[in-house]
């Protein structure tokens, strides 16, 4: 089976003690610099968001040539890493989490991977696999690890910080945790049929929930310390998911028909 894993920045994999084979793959939306890895008989395509480029600006993060790429190596299965800011007060900073909705706060990123050749109206009523959440917290349970499950997250522009008052409204909507990158991928591999989950780590109590302000550099030097139990998680729920899909899986069938533009038949 093929998989593919979108790893933060602060998972090193060090302890995948495996080949990886180097492969700039071309798409519509741009090239993605990939590693391939060979792990128990299954392809694991390994992606960093920010490529070589890293730090980036979540904006100018290339997501749906990411998505496109995984498409067209015919990977089924996605897992995402993710480091999040906690908007509950009973969700402290190392807590490891595995997103079940989002809200989509973001405006300023493309709203779908399809473009003017077609599209589908795509059922986001379970916008991650259950399969695969059921698969993380498995892991966890197998490595003990304790692991949030049924997370709301909210996704935001960035690259700021969000205000007080911001993390207020969130809170009352219903999210849990907050974070710039997530709520791309979850739409673009939904509209491509690809069963996908995503884990997170707490790095920081939102806005307005402590008294102290919100710093990037202490919120980095975070990850790096605790990242270990994301880490462990993920690579524990690799070898389970490889008896993602089937019949019970909805996620193949909830892009929908294609709808293809007037002057497409016109041609």
């Amino acid at each position: 089976m093929t998989l593919g894993l979108i790893a933060t920045s602060s998972m090193g994999l060090d302890s995948l003690d495996i080949e990886r084979e180097t492969l700039y793959v071309p798409t519509r939306w741009g090239d993605v610099l990939t590693q391939r890895m060979r792990v128990d008989g299954d392809d694991i395509y390994l992606v960093r968001r920010g490529s070589i480029r890293h730090p980036l600006e979540p904006g100018l993060i290339n997501t749906r040539a990411i998505c496109a790429m995984f498409a067209q190596l015919d990977v089924r299965t996605v897992l995402s890493t993710c480091v999040v800011g906690s908007l509950r007060r009973d969700l402290q900073e190392g807590t490891i989490v595995s997103l079940q909705q989002f809200i989509d706060f973001t405006s300023h990123r493309p709203r779908t991977i399809f473009a003017d050749d077609g599209f589908r109206f795509t059922d986001m009523s379970e916008p991650y696999c259950p399969q695969v959440q059921a698969s993380l917290q498995k892991a966890a349970i197998e490595i003990d690890v304790d692991l949030e499950t049924a997370i709301c997250y909210v996704g935001v522009d960035g690259p700021r910080y969000e205000t007080a008052a911001e993390v207020r409204i969130y809170s009352l909507l219903g999210g849990d945790v907050v974070g710039h990158t997530g709520v791309a991928e979850a739409i673009y591999l939904r509209e491509l049929g690809i069963c996908h989950g995503a884990l997170g780590l707490v790095a920081n109590l939102a806005a307005g929930l402590n008294a102290d302000s919100i710093d990037n550099e202490v919120i980095g030097a975070f990850r790096q310390e605790h990242g270990e139990h994301l880490e462990q998680v993920a690579l524990k729920a690799i070898g389970l998911l490889t008896d993602i899909g089937g019949d019970e899986c909805q996620c193949a069938g909830a892009p929908g028909a294609l709808q293809s533009p007037p002057w497409i038949d016109a041609r």
